[in-house]
């Protein structure tokens, strides 16, 4: 600011300069004509010829410019403007007291703040033509000047601004997808809440057998028992499932009353170490509602209460589309045998794409042939299809899931029921499990097994299951055996 005052004085003392010669010259003509046509003017009043003609000024009116021309003068219109500020203030005060007696004191108040706010905010008056502002006077080119904000760079600013909108959409959206892409698939959280959720019921199964009160009943004959632990593991089973995934389709075994279930029972947990397993990509976008849930919260029920404990299991089986797609195998009594302090009870569980879990996979030698099958329900069918398969030896237990389990450790190589019984709540969860390590369950016929919500709940044409050489097995069913057990 310094450098453009300094400017502005070099350019008025050029331009005085500039002007001297003519002066010059004008008094040297008015010289030369006034030595010839009249009395000689002296140079002393050669200045008044150059100033312009005005009218004369009373001796008065003159005292009183130069009085306000002083510094006394200068403090005197100060003073003058300060008593006149002073008395627009009292007088203020004087009205705004009527007033208040009048009731009208709020109102006058009101009216007079925004006299205020006028008076402050409004323009001051316009300038003269030709007249200078400050800013022209340092900025007489009207170059821009560092800070202000052109139309230019106004322009530039919101184009900026709205780049920086899209990038932060886009980055708001891509931190929803990772998000989303990090959070478990449906079919992971509700394996990990089943593992939960069956060791709970296996808990339920033990404190049942501890209290000594079975309550055992009878459905549809001596062979087809219900106790206690049973109905108490459904319960917890259904109610806890349901309780964290209402759109699920869950079907049991047991036919239960409509009734309210005691908290105690409800499981709210999951498995960690199953949620950090990443979901197999065909099954990443799986809703609630395609999921079918095939509970039996006691498999093995009759070996239960006659204490083969080792054949216990709660299964699970997850279904989509109709094929066994996830289980989870619960045996509360694992290492009962070991006697007091030994820690009871283990979980295994499957998933198509990903595998099984919760158990050392083993064959049995080869050669060797080994039939695992049932020991409360057999027939002429069932003796006829495991001679059929010339076995080195045959396993007879209870309990679908365990004979599975015996597959996949190695305890055998073929589970063979060569008749009606078996239910879709018994082969779910263990067909999951086999199937996810390379095995595989059909019927009788070598078909697979339909898990829809609405499909038979008996498996009509038997259950056989294999490790390996399934084809083989399927080969050695007898004929008569074929034909009496018509698949579905």
């Amino acid at each position: 600011m310094e450098r453009k005052l300094a400017e502005f004085r070099a350019r008025k003392k050029a331009q005085t300069e500039a002007d001297k010669p003519a002066v010059r010259e004008i008094q040297s003509e008015m010289k030369a004509k006034t030595s010839d046509d009249s009395p000689a003017v002296s140079p002393d009043t050669t200045g008044e010829f150059l100033k312009p003609k005005t009218c004369p000024q009373s001796p008065h009116k003159q005292d009183q410019s130069d009085l306000l021309n002083t510094t006394s003068g200068c403090w005197l219109q100060r003073l003058v403007l300060t008593h006149l500020t002073l008395f627009k203030v009292l007088l203020w005060l004087v009205l705004l007291g009527l007033f208040s007696e009048l009731e009208f004191g709020l109102p006058f108040f009101v009216i007079s703040l925004f006299y205020w706010l006028y008076e402050g905010l409004r323009s001051p008056k316009a300038r003269q033509p030709g007249e200078m502002s400050a800013y022209s006077v340092f900025n007489p080119d009207c170059q821009p000047i560092l800070g202000t904000l052109t139309a230019e760079q106004l322009e530039g600013e919101m184009g900026f601004m709205e780049v920086c909108l899209f990038e932060l959409q886009q980055g708001v959206l891509s931190v929803s997808a990772s998000v989303m892409a990090s959070s478990p698939a449906v079919l992971m959280r509700l394996v990990a809440s089943a593992y939960a959720v069956a060791e709970k019921a296996g808990t339920i199964v033990r404190k049942v057998l501890q209290s000594g009160e079975l309550g055992i009943v009878e459905k549809t004959g001596a062979d087809d028992l219900q106790t206690l632990a049973d109905r108490l593991a459904q319960k917890s089973i259904c109610a806890s499932l349901l309780k964290s995934f209402p759109k699920v389709t869950i079907i049991g075994e047991e036919e239960l009353p409509d009734e309210s279930v005691e908290e105690d029972l409800i499981e709210n947990g999951h498995s960690s170490l199953i949620l950090q397993k990443s979901c197999p990509n065909q099954y990443a976008s799986l809703k609630e509602e395609e999921l079918v849930v095939w509970v039996d919260p006691l498999d093995g029920t009759k070996e239960y209460t006659e204490g083969l404990l080792d054949h216990v299991t709660v299964l699970i089986g997850i279904a989509y589309r109709g094929t066994a797609i996830a289980g989870v195998i619960n045996q509360p009594f694992y290492n009962y045998q070991i006697g007091a302090g030994a820690s009871l009870g283990r979980t295994l569980w499957g998933v198509l794409g990903l595998g099984a879990f919760g158990f050392q996979l083993q064959e049995v030698p080869d050669g060797k042939r080994i039939i695992t099958t049932t020991r409360s329900h057999s027939n002429k069918l069932v003796t006829d299809t495991v001679q059929a398969m010339e076995p080195h030896d045959v396993i007879r237990v209870g309990g679908a899931g365990n004979k599975i389990i015996q597959l996949v450790e190695g305890k055998a190589s073929a589970y063979v029921f060569a008749s009606p019984g078996c239910k879709k709540w018994d082969t779910c969860a263990p067909e999951a499990i086999l199937h996810a390590v390379g095995g595989k369950l059909t019927d009788i016929h070598g078909n697979a097994f339909r898990y829809d919500a609405n499909v038979k709940h008996m498996n009509s044409a038997g259950v056989l299951a294999t490790l390996r050489d399934h084809q083989y097995y399927i080969s050695r069913v007898p004929q008569a055996v074929l034909q009496a057990l018509p698949s579905d």
